[in-house]
């Protein structure tokens, strides 16, 4: 049966890749080249915000909102479920408007996926065209983070190249990586009871080190106020289990931060 299903994907594996990629295209690349009506506002327009040193206005869904539609009324955002550090990733493309930094960061989203896809190749140990239809196989998830101008192809390529440098013993770049990622999204900082159980000490440090130097550096930038506000609606939005102020514990907007 296995050697079955091993000869029938050998002669189907260009196919699939090729369907694969055709229904990234599809749903992924060509509508995401067209708008930038969400998600993309929240990285763009909190960079904005953070340059001016209004980062804490991200965290009133209002205010945020009317920030995004002097760019683009069609728009609509919310920062709230986000660290202050998220307004660091798009600096670099506030110089353009928001149409064209989102299709900047298209391209770069693909050229991380094809970075992606050696890497995994590498890990694995098999053909990069097996590795380029494992990773489109995650469908949808990915084509909509390519649609919306998401982060999370960056986190994960962070994460790939993470345990590469594991498999190495970089532990440098393990730590980096994973700290880089904890900035964005708290829930590396979960590995750090294993790390000290195992006594992964300078793995730990590395990790806990870059994590808070890129929270200094938006602290300096964006000020008390912004984390201060953060910490509010974190507060608000997950310990008290209200979601933007709208739905309890809604399956729509819960994420660990």
């Amino acid at each position: 049966m296995e050697n079955t299903i091993r000869v029938i994907y050998r002669y189907m594996q260009v196919p699939l890749l090729l369907m694969l990629s055709l229904a990234c295209l599809r749903f992924g690349v060509i509508p995401g080249w067209k708008q930038a009506n969400s998600d993309f506002p929240n990285y763009y327009v909190s960079a904005q915000l953070l340059q001016e040193g209004i980062l804490h206005e991200a965290y009133d869904i209002e205010k945020f909102n009317s920030h995004i539609h002097e760019i683009n009324s069609n728009a609509g955002g919310m920062f709230v479920m986000y660290p202050p550090t998220t307004a660091l990733i798009m600096q670099a493309l506030t110089g353009f408007d928001m149409l064209t930094a989102k299709r900047i960061w298209l391209v770069l989203t693909i050229g991380m996926l094809v970075l992606m896809i050696i890497l995994i190749a590498q890990i694995a140990k098999i053909a990069v065209i097996d590795a380029a239809n494992l990773l489109l196989l995650c469908g949808f998830n990915l084509f909509n983070d390519i649609m919306l101008g998401q982060v999370y192809t960056l986190m994960l390529l962070l994460l790939v190249v993470a345990h590469l440098a594991w498999n190495r013993q970089s532990w440098i770049t393990v730590g980096v990586c994973w700290g880089v990622v904890a900035a964005l999204k708290f829930l590396p900082l979960f590995f750090l009871p294993l790390l000290l159980y195992k006594k992964q000490l300078r793995l730990a440090g590395y990790m806990i080190i870059t994590f808070f130097f890129i929270h200094l550096i938006t602290y300096l930038v964006g000020g008390v106020e912004a984390y201060r506000s953060f910490f509010t609606a974190f507060i608000q939005n997950y310990v008290g289990g209200e979601v933007a102020g709208e739905v309890p514990l809604s399956t729509q907007y819960q994420s660990m931060q």
